[in-house]
């Protein structure tokens, strides 16, 4: 099973929550299931502990900063969550994150199966943080995760690939005291359905964001007709006939909307380019 994230959350049959922290009551305990979420690093409490969410006015988010200084400590701080996976399969993480300024753009998603003596990075974020809500990522955890009595997963910063820096969101120069708040955690288990139940609702996109090419997958996989528009309704990439992927490499960055169409069925995702 291959690791990926997508950027928003879709219906898909057989969803189990194991735990979620919403921070709508103004606390770091989790909201449903059990779980410890803590910061590591060095990073704290933001002096807005709880800034607003991705509800809009009068919801909560979760803030930090105390970032570690410029061309320091690339990829060990930030947030962690421990929770236990025993009796789960399929195992994914969902968050949404954003940062000020003069916070880091780059990020990397870690796990850690022997309580933190090793990480294992699953995939950076390609630089997409900003200093607005973009979505719910979605990453597909690697399929030792799941039947763990103890698991780890972070979010950490790290230096732009290629150089010994970070680069900030904003135009600026990065900062310590950039912050970044994180909203929507949740981890939840994800099991395939039978040929029977096929819906479009099954087919996950990855990765997402993307670069180049768009996966699908479905169980089972099928040929679909896909149509993808702009964010305002424009035909950008005509209705064509695909199995497993769609070259997405002319499009310009943005967000776009899918259209699946199967057996009479219709089905819209959200990626960004």
């Amino acid at each position: 099973m291959t690791a990926g994230f997508t950027i928003l959350f879709f219906s898909i049959h057989s969803q189990t929550t194991i735990v979620v922290w919403d921070f709508e009551d103004q606390t770091t305990q989790p909201a449903e299931g059990d779980g410890v979420m803590e910061l590591v690093g060095g990073v704290v409490e933001a002096s807005t502990a709880y800034p607003q969410g991705t509800g809009g006015s009068g919801s909560y988010a979760y803030g930090t900063t105390g970032y570690p200084p410029q061309g320091t400590h690339s990829g060990t701080a930030g947030i962690q969550f421990t929770l236990s996976t025993l009796g789960f399969e399929d195992i994914h993480a969902g968050f949404a994150v954003r940062g000020s300024n003069t916070a880091s753009k780059w990020a990397e998603f870690q796990y850690s199966i022997d309580q933190g003596t090793t990480w294992v990075t699953v995939q950076d974020n390609e630089g997409l943080f900003n200093n607005g809500w973009q979505g719910t990522y979605e990453i597909l955890l690697p399929e030792e995760t799941a039947q763990q009595e103890v698991l780890q997963f972070r979010i950490v910063t790290i230096f732009e690939p290629g150089t010994e820096e970070y680069q900030p969101i904003g135009s600026g120069n990065y900062g310590t005291s950039g912050t970044l708040r994180i909203d929507d955690v949740i981890f939840f288990s994800q099991e395939p359905t039978g040929n029977s139940d096929f819906t479009l609702n099954s087919i996950q996109i990855f990765p997402n964001p993307v670069t180049d090419l768009l996966f699908f997958s479905s169980n089972p996989i099928y040929e679909l007709l896909v149509t993808v528009f702009d964010i305002l309704g424009n035909t950008v990439i005509p209705e064509q006939q695909v199995f497993e992927s769609l070259d997405v490499s002319n499009l310009k960055k943005g967000i776009y909307l899918i259209k699946f169409t199967s057996d009479n069925q219709t089905s819209v995702r959200k990626f960004v380019k």
